[in-house]
């Protein structure tokens, strides 16, 4: 049967070892982990690292399992590493009651020890009596004499500080002191028992619960280490999601959304929409997949988008060489180049730095949706109006039937939503009244 103490203890044990199961499976997948809460994006978000994202892009819906694959990663961590938190800061205080209890048990232990010793002496001191009584009986010692019972326990001997020596009562007296001695002995020597036992019991405890202890810091220890990363993870992983609405990557969005934000605050007549540079983007090289490439999350494509040779055949146009083959490879004649295919000598009018990177690259995304722009604004009048857009399309290539795709290609993105960032906060107005209080008191 356990003790109450030992029942406890076990109470107390097991609470800890409940908020470890899940924690220390981070590490070793052992036992069945507990229902983890609902993702709190609010929560993720402070573990995201700062990007670019244009404001109002984080309300879109996006489909992608990597992201949320990545998302998954980072709230476990989150919840891992909490939750070893919670397990350290209760094993340590749990702790602190065993070591506690510890002590005072092996004090306890010492004076029960202690009791058991003087007991033994006082039988001792007893037993020498009863043969001095014995001794005296057959010497014939006078019952008027006295026999000194000198080192009795004080408690028995209270009463007797001499003991006459007639048989009849020394006999009784001694034999009521040996049974109380052996009462308190009995008593004491089980004392012992459960003390010895408790402190093996609470030996086990602290053994147990420094292992919780030292398996939750494993775990908080690489928990923690690993969120910066998988937060880097759910950024570069949301980047190449595609926005629901659009089904196009979150970073091409972003890319055409900036570009449009920024022409709109440098130049709010030309009118440009963000849908305008995707029609354009689709046609020109399918939103940089073109030739099999792909945008990253910084907006550069992987691969080298490279248009035909401009030698005047094939329908195309002549353009001689016009940067020594730097941007297009081609020291001959000129080639467009990029995601929204600029001939070398545009791209030195209009190229610009979209994602202020601090490098103007026209196979940049970022930075050739802003060229892009900013070529369309060039023509006189507002692209809101559809005249204005063609007149612009047609600027960008002196083709009806280029000017009618790319119509074509915005379309499907004229109707997404784009929502507007959240307001800017007011700043701060001063309390004059609060002010003028303080200065009172």
């Amino acid at each position: 049967m356990l003790s109450m103490s030992r029942a406890r203890r076990i109470v107390a044990i097991a609470t800890v070892l409940v908020s470890t199961v899940g924690v220390t499976s981070a590490v070793a997948q052992t036992g069945d982990e507990p229902d983890r809460p609902p993702l709190d994006m609010a929560a993720v978000a402070a573990y995201l690292p700062e990007d670019r994202l244009s404001g109002g892009l984080e309300l879109m819906e996006l489909d992608g399992g990597v992201y949320e694959a990545a998302l998954d990663e980072l709230w476990e961590a989150l919840v891992d590493r909490d939750r070893a938190r919670d397990t350290i800061g209760s094993a340590q205080e749990r702790l602190l009651e065993l070591r506690t209890e510890l002590d005072e048990t092996t004090h306890e232990r010492r004076v029960e020890s202690r009791r058991r010793t003087s007991i033994l002496d006082s039988m001792g001191e007893v037993a020498d009596a009863r043969a001095e009584v014995a001794v005296a009986e057959f010497m014939g010692v006078s019952p008027d004499d006295e026999l000194g019972l000198r080192s009795l326990d004080p408690v028995l001997a209270a009463d007797h500080q001499a003991l006459p020596v007639h048989s009849d009562l020394a006999w009784e007296l001694l034999a009521g002191q040996q049974s109380l001695l052996d009462e308190r002995l009995r008593v004491t020597t089980d004392r012992l028992t459960a003390l010895t036992r408790t402190l093996e019991e609470l030996g086990a405890d602290i053994a147990e619960t420094s292992a919780t202890l030292e398996q939750a810091q494993v775990t908080e220890f690489v928990r923690n280490s690993s969120i910066p990363q998988l937060g880097d993870r759910v950024v570069v992983t949301r980047w190449d999601t595609q926005v629901v609405d659009a089904q196009l990557p979150l970073v091409v969005v972003d890319a055409y959304v900036a570009a449009a934000r920024r022409l709109g605050v440098e130049q709010p007549e030309c009118g440009l929409e963000w849908w305008m540079l995707a029609g354009i983007g689709a046609v020109e090289s399918g939103h940089g997949t073109w030739g099999g490439s792909t945008v990253d999350h910084n907006g550069d494509t992987d691969g080298t988008i490279i248009g035909l040779v401009l030698n005047g055949e094939n329908g195309t146009a002549l353009i001689n060489d016009s940067d020594g083959g730097m941007l297009d490879g081609d020291a001959v004649y000129d080639r467009a180049v990029g995601p929204m295919q600029f001939i070398p000598s545009s791209w030195r009018f209009f190229g610009r730095d979209g994602n202020d990177d601090g490098v103007s690259d026209p196979h940049n995304l970022y930075d050739a949706a802003l060229a892009a722009g900013l070529l369309l604004c060039r023509v006189d009048g507002s692209l809101s109006d559809g005249a204005g857009l063609r007149a612009a399309l047609f600027s960008y290539n002196h083709h009806q039937a280029y000017v009618r795709a790319v119509v074509a290609a915005a379309a499907p993105f004229r109707p997404v939503v784009i929502p507007d960032p959240p307001p800017e906060p007011p700043p701060a107005v001063p309390d004059v009244g609060a002010y003028l209080a303080s200065l009172q008191d």
